[in-house]
């Protein structure tokens, strides 16, 4: 990971040198050689310096910065409106709450809250090294690191478009979107797709209790950058899109498959196996794909593929035949849908797809 930048954020006014000072030395021996420090504590503000440009001054300090690490041992007006400057220019943001003052506000804007400055600077490792993992992959074929501050303003730009107030719903939408772009970061290697990224934010809008015309203003942000429709007609209402959308499919925990390989990625499913699941992915309003439990099945001279109700809501479940198996030839999986109050619709969509597979002979 690349050395980054933190902001070390607590009161300073009406403090003595030792409640300035030795937190923020404690913070930057655990934080050590491979962070870069920002400490406003070693160029203190003089009784007759202009407010206005102590605030201006640390808000362009936070705007450098790759995250903020903000002590509340006692409650702080500066160091309260520094979590808000991060917030706003999406910085990660971990409170120190060492005296438990448990305010909600700070909890609202903060990507985590901890009790010691040590839990602190791992939760601010883990988020950075996990966010600088991922990789977006362009429609151009060039990749870049995914910017917390285009996603902030994506999102912003759909709550303002929409007229609501974003300070109500953006955070929130950002905080679930990225916690799920990293499971699927990690579960892809690093390497996401644009249009993960963007029906990523989708799912999330159509799980929160979010204004319809938010998530309408979003849809029809992906609507005009996208110019390849669907593939087919829709079917109930379902899109099916012409390439598989980039969407997680592994092995459910520890579970081996049929191939005798731990599935961490579509790719790893081979031959015909993966055209099959790469179909599935085409219907709109899936999560993921999970590969469960496996076994023999009846012979078959080629990679078949039914699906059937399952008594969970928000999933189908199916099983894969394929002869080409090495511990078996039945894999059962499970499709997580990402739109549960549409389950039967997408439903209906899958086996429009699953079709061509479920009496398969090759």
């Amino acid at each position: 990971m690349a050395r980054k930048r933190v902001y070390l954020a607590g009161p300073i006014s009406g403090c003595n040198e030792r409640q300035r000072r030795e937190w923020r030395d404690e913070a930057k021996e655990k934080l050590g050689a491979g962070f870069e420090v920002i400490d406003p504590a070693l160029d203190p503000v003089g009784p007759d310096e202009d407010p206005a440009l102590v605030v201006e001054r640390d808000r362009r300090a936070i705007a450098t910065c790759d995250a903020v690490l903000a002590n509340m041992w006692k409650e702080s007006i500066g160091t309260s409106i520094g979590v808000f400057h991060a917030w706003s220019n999406a910085k990660v943001i971990v409170v120190v709450d060492p005296n438990h003052i448990g305010s909600q506000i700070l909890r609202y804007y903060a990507d985590d809250v901890t009790d010691t400055i040590g839990e602190a600077v791992k939760s601010l490792n883990r988020t950075l090294r996990a966010e600088s993992a991922l990789r977006v992959l362009k429609r151009n074929g060039k990749s870049e690191p995914l910017s917390r501050r285009k996603l902030a303003n994506s999102i912003r730009r759909a709550c303002w478009d929409a007229e609501v107030d974003d300070v109500v719903f953006a955070a929130q939408i950002r905080r679930r979107a990225l916690e799920r772009l990293v499971r699927r970061g990690a579960e892809m290697a690093g390497a996401i797709r644009t249009r993960t990224v963007e029906d990523t934010v989708f799912e999330v809008l159509q799980e929160m209790d979010v204004p319809a015309a938010v998530r309408a203003k979003w849809e029809g942000y992906l609507a005009d950058r996208r110019d390849d429709g669907p593939a087919v007609e829709p079917v109930a209402g379902v899109r099916v899109y012409d390439t598989p959308q980039d969407l997680p499919v592994a092995t459910h925990k520890a579970h081996s498959t049929i191939w005798d390989v731990n599935v961490r990625r579509l790719a790893d499913v081979p031959g015909a196996a993966r055209e099959a699941l790469a179909d599935l992915l085409r219907v709109e309003g899936l999560s993921r794909i999970r590969l469960t439990k496996f076994g023999r099945g009846p012979g078959a001279r080629g990679v078949q593929l039914r699906l059937k109700a399952s008594k969970s809501p928000g999933i189908v479940e199916g099983t894969l035949h394929d002869p080409a198996g090495v511990k078996g030839t039945a894999q059962q999986i499970q499709i997580v849908l990402a739109q549960r109050d549409r389950q039967a619709a997408i439903r209906a969509a899958l086996d429009t797809v699953a079709q061509r597979w479920t009496a398969r002979r090759r």
